[in-house]
């Protein structure tokens, strides 16, 4: 597991973890990358994601609150 200390995105175009497709059938779709790693044998539509809507409840992205206690 990765922790990353960031604001969790509203919406999947801010997220890290997406990118933009440039060629072939889905060319100018978005793409959750994450999504591809936890399952890598769903298929390409799977992972498309909606760069304007909320993220999608199966999104791997969870916000976590860690308390630093340098005690």
């Amino acid at each position: 597991m990765i922790g990353l200390d960031m604001k969790m995105p509203e919406i999947c175009v801010d997220c890290p973890c997406s990118y933009w497709i440039r060629t072939g059938d889905y060319a100018g779709y978005l793409m959750c990358a994450a999504m591809e790693k936890i399952n890598p044998h769903a298929g390409d539509e799977s992972y498309l994601v909606d760069e304007f809507g909320e993220r999608p409840n199966n999104c791997p992205m969870r916000e976590i609150a860690v308390v630093y206690d340098p005690s």
